[in-house]
C-alpha cells in the first residue's frame, strides 16, 4: 500500500482525520477503547490505526478509479442494459447480484441519509431504477420500492441489484504482477 501510496502520491493529511472522526460518531468511546483495547493514547491510535485505514481507503479508491475492474463492470452495465430491455428487476438481480438478498430485501431511508452513494435514489419515480453506482466495493443499481410520508418525515424505501467490485487484494495481485524486481549489489 505504501509503495502504490508513494508512486501516485497519495497520503492522508489532518482534513482527512478530521473528516473520519467526524463520522464517527461517539469519539470519547472511541478513545476510550483506543486505552483500553490497544492500550495507546489517542494520538497513538490515530497514527497507527486510522491515518493507514484513510491511507488503504485512498488507494482502493485510486486502483478501482485507474485500473479495470472489467469483470464487475461488465456485469453491472449487462444488468443495467437488462433492465433497460425491459426486463423483471427480480429476475435480474437474481441472474446478476452477487447477493440477491439486497434485491429481496429493503433499506429505509430518511431525506438526510440521502447522501453520497444513496442520493440517486432521491431521484427516482416509484418502480424506476438508478444508473450503476460505484461505492468501495461494488457496483450497485438501485430500485425505489415506495416512498412514505408520515407528517413529520419522508421515508424512501429502496433494494438495490449488487455486483461485487474487485477487492484490494485483487488490485494488489495485479500490480505486483507487473512489478519488477532490480537488484542491487
Amino acid at each position: 500500500l505504501n509503495s502504490i501510496a508513494d508512486e501516485y502520491d497519495l497520503g492522508v493529511n489532518e482534513e482527512d482525520v478530521s473528516l473520519y472522526l467526524e463520522q464517527i460518531g461517539d469519539l470519547e468511546t472511541l478513545k476510550q477503547k483506543a486505552q483500553e483495547d490497544f492500550d495507546l493514547s489517542f494520538s497513538e491510535y490515530q497514527r497507527l490505526v486510522i491515518t493507514p485505514f484513510i491511507l488503504e481507503a485512498k488507494v482502493y479508491e485510486y486502483l478501482l478509479d485507474n485500473y479495470n475492474d472489467t469483470e464487475g463492470v461488465q456485469k453491472a452495465q449487462l444488468a443495467y442494459e437488462a433492465l433497460e430491455s425491459g426486463r423483471d428487476y427480480l429476475e435480474v438481480a437474481e441472474e446478476f447480484s452477487n447477493d440477491v438478498s439486497f434485491a429481496k430485501n429493503s433499506i429505509w431511508l430518511a431525506e438526510g441519509n440521502l447522501v453520497d452513494f444513496y442520493e440517486p435514489i432521491k431521484e427516482l419515480e416509484i418502480g424506476d431504477y438508478s444508473e450503476i453506482v460505484m461505492i468501495p466495493g461494488a457496483y450497485i443499481i438501485w430500485h425505489l420500492e415506495s416512498i412514505t410520508e408520515d407528517g413529520i418525515e419522508k421515508m424512501w424505501e429502496a433494494t438495490s441489484i449488487f455486483i461485487k467490485a474487485k477487492n484490494i487484494d485483487d488490485f494488489l495481485a495485479m500490480y505486483l504482477t507487473g512489478a519488477e524486481i532490480k537488484r542491487k549489489y
